[in-house]
């Protein structure tokens, strides 16, 4: 699975490491800015049934987060359980985000701590009996690598993230008429420049046509967003190394610059298989598939470059060492001069 590259703050690995000497058992966990932030923490009391049952008091209707609770009582060596609440109305970005963090923030904070895991998406699950009920089921599973236990919790959690359409690994993309529209249309030639987005303002997650055209290959870059990830789909017109012959080529450019946020581009690296599934559907080949960050990655000769990577050092290297001709025929004969 995808990670999102989002990190624990600070003030969150303090918490955690103190939590023995702090006597915390139950910490709130969310992701606000792009960092992995404690919002609410209890105090262990000597009912853990009670501190368990806390968690339901501490949700916000859609809101997905993550409990750290503490299972033993005193060890200085605490063992804690990860709960992962996501409801189903959550926003399908905010659901790929917990998903796609839940991992690498358990690593970050010390994987060896975490002995369980438990999935929830309503405030009825986040109950102290359903929790004794998960762990009885897995003690009773055949025991798993904890590789194997992380996969299969992340294959679970992945198969809330959908939207309607076209799914690649676990994820489904809306494919909308008007996209398959203009893909057609590129097939057959009627337009050579497609600039597509991800809509992320509705929570929807659809695909959406923001420009469909004809462009003029040699002044190409001056068409793309340089301040926003896209997808651009190119029919490129060029003169082929080698023969300087007039060809063309259809390829596909996931554009995300630097300076788009994580989010941003969690989102467009997950879709990018599926918007790539249905331009296949209308018969789009692609000749090359390149990911670039810059506007002038998107220019002419930037992408002929990709697209015949050794023309030009081949054609360098013939000539470089090509043999040269001798004038004449034969070996060259030495006269004696006569005195």
């Amino acid at each position: 699975m995808h990670r999102s590259g989002i990190s624990v703050g600070r003030a969150l690995r303090d918490s955690f490491e103190r939590a023995a000497v702090d006597r915390k058992g139950l910490i709130k966990i969310k992701i606000q800015d792009e960092e992995v932030v404690e919002a609410a923490s209890r105090l262990m009391t000597e009912n853990i049934e009670s501190d368990f049952n806390q968690m339901a008091d501490l949700v916000e209707t859609n809101e997905p987060c993550y409990f750290a609770f503490r299972l033993d009582r005193r060890s200085n060596t605490p063992e804690w359980a990860l709960v992962s609440f996501v409801p189903d109305g959550s926003e399908v970005r905010s659901k790929m985000i917990y998903a796609s963090s839940r991992s690498s923030m358990k690593e970050q904070l010390g994987a060896s701590y975490f002995v369980h895991d438990l999935f929830c998406s309503t405030k009825d699950e986040l109950d102290y009996r359903c929790f004794l009920q998960s762990r009885e089921q897995e003690m009773a599973t055949k025991p798993l690598t904890e590789r194997e236990v992380l996969l299969k919790q992340e294959a679970r959690l992945e198969k809330d993230v959908s939207v309607r359409s076209v799914a690649i690994g676990g994820v489904t993309v809306d494919i909308t008429s008007s996209v398959a529209a203009e893909m057609d249309r590129f097939a057959a030639g009627e337009v050579n420049w497609i600039e597509l987005c991800v809509d992320v303002t509705s929570g929807s997650e659809d695909l959406r046509v923001v420009r469909s055209t004809r462009v003029n290959s040699e002044v190409m870059q001056e068409h793309v967003n340089a301040s926003e990830a896209r997808y651009y789909i190119v029919r490129l017109s060029h003169r082929r190394p080698g023969d300087n012959a007039l060809v063309t080529a259809d390829v596909f450019v996931f554009f995300c610059p630097d300076a788009a946020t994580v989010k941003t581009k969690m989102i467009y690296s997950t879709f990018k298989a599926a918007v790539l599934k249905a331009a296949a559907a209308s018969h789009i080949a692609f000749a090359k598939t390149l990911e670039a960050r810059s506007v002038g990655e998107v220019s002419e000769p930037s992408i002929v470059d990709e697209l015949y990577p050794n023309v030009g050092v081949k054609s360098v290297i013939s000539q470089s060492f090509a043999k040269p001709s001798r004038p004449g025929k034969g070996r060259a004969k030495i006269e004696k001069a006569e005195f």
